[in-house]
């Protein structure tokens, strides 16, 4: 960014600044526009008021300067016109400008002494502040105005208090109006860089999150397709029908899975829906269906705070891989009558919990690696989560995710880490 004129060394990024800042700041200048242009009117009325002995000579500046303003302004709002818009402000801060001083020409003290000059001040302001032009260019106007309202007084025949006390009370509005508008433009840059940061980081992290579903996708199907072909070839070699439907019932409940997988890959891609209290619901009925078929009764409990964003879907699918790796393992391995889920997610703690426990049997020594919860476990990790095992009177298996969500995985991480 240069130092004077803020411009950014990149052509490109410069450009896509104007277009941002354009699009954010013209319903504004507008508006500024209008008001601009009352007060213009407003001030009119006050010439009758205050000399109207002299009014008439104002108001034909006022006319004029109206009269262009007024059609620009209600061009602004033709759409084809839009890329004009901006080149519609320089004109009327131009005329604006331009006009004050003709007034000060034309018109007898104290009027020419104070009364124009201090409306000179005004719009010193109004250019710096409430129009949205860039700094650069806002300096360029004023300064020609302020340069042209000089060489006015260098050849009138005012008292030297006059001149003096106006150029140094103008030349002070600049620098106040330029260091001003010049902060103002800056923010504007780098909140621009930052949004520009932000959207460059949720495009990798998409990208990133894309590839590990995919990967995980066709690992889940090639691995089951495989058995599926393998258990086929077997029973095609079977002559005892018994075996044949045995491995084909077998075909048949992978078969199930798998589409269940697939549908909860599907759902998890579906970012419109996947909101915590949409997510808990479907907790609930994954949860009914597969246990309560065994004759196993299921409860879940849910305390949801408002405050936290919707979960990617990363974590979703992940999610919901752990918590039917777990039912699973409760209905082949634990004899359980009950189960119970509690899903929280608090801000104080910042904190995702899943828990499911149940009144089976327990786990016996070095049973958290085994039944199925290495992947469990693996995929707590990915999450950035804790997994924890509690074995007393029954099993409880424990997921803490902190949120705002952070994924340890390169090109997953979270927003808050990166900054």
């Amino acid at each position: 960014m240069h130092w004077l004129t803020l411009r950014f060394a990149d052509r490109n990024l410069e450009k896509a600044f104007l277009r941002d800042y354009f699009d954010r700041t013209w319903r504004r200048a507008q508006i500024t526009m209008l008001a601009g242009i009352l007060v213009y009117i407003i001030h009119g009325l006050a010439d009758r008021l205050a000399y109207p002995d002299q009014s008439m000579r104002v108001w034909l500046i006022r006319y004029v300067v109206v009269g262009v303003c007024v059609p620009l302004f209600l061009l602004s709002f033709v759409p084809s016109l839009k890329k004009w818009m901006k080149l519609f402000f320089y004109v009327i801060m131009i005329l604006g400008g331009f006009g004050v001083v003709a007034m000060t020409v034309v018109t007898r003290p104290p009027a020419s002494h104070f009364s124009y000059p201090a409306g000179l001040f005004l719009m010193t302001m109004f250019y710096y502040v409430f129009i949205p032009v860039r700094f650069i260019h806002a300096t360029a106007i004023s300064w020609t105005i302020f340069l042209a309202y000089g060489v006015i007084l260098a050849f009138s025949s005012l008292p030297l208090y006059v001149p003096v006390t106006n150029i140094a009370i103008l030349s002070m509005a600049n620098f106040i109006g330029m260091v001003s508008s010049y902060h103002s433009e800056q923010l504007m840059r780098t909140g621009f860089l930052n949004r520009q940061d932000i959207e460059r980081f949720e495009k990798e992290k998409y990208r990133a999150e894309k590839d590990i579903l995919i990967q995980d996708l066709h690992d889940g199907i090639g691995g089951m397709a495989t058995n599926i072909m393998l258990l086929a070839e077997i029973a095609s070699t079977y002559e005892s029908t018994d075996e044949m439907k045995s491995v084909l019932a077998t075909i048949s409940r992978l078969s199930r899975d798998e589409l269940s997988d697939i549908r909860t890959f599907m759902k998890s891609l579906d970012t419109l829906d996947n909101d915590w209290h949409s997510i808990t619901a479907d907790l609930r009925n994954l949860g009914s269906t597969m246990l309560e078929p065994h004759g196993i009764d299921f409860r879940l409990e849910a305390s949801l705070s408002e405050d936290i964003e919707n979960p990617p879907s990363f974590f979703v699918l992940n999610l919901f891989r752990i918590y039917k790796e777990a039912i699973t393992n409760i209905i082949k391995h634990s004899g359980a009558l009950h189960v119970k889920a509690k899903v929280l997610l608090s801000t104080s703690p910042p904190v995702f919990s899943l828990s499911i426990s149940d009144d089976g049997t327990g786990l016996g020594q070095g049973d958290t690696m085994g039944r199925g919860m290495g992947n469990i476990r693996d995929r707590a990790e990915k999450l950035g989560g804790k997994l924890e095992f509690r074995s007393e009177g029954g099993t409880e298996l424990v997921l803490t995710v902190p949120v705002p969500l952070k994924y340890p995985i390169k090109g997953i991480d979270s927003e808050n880490d990166r900054r």
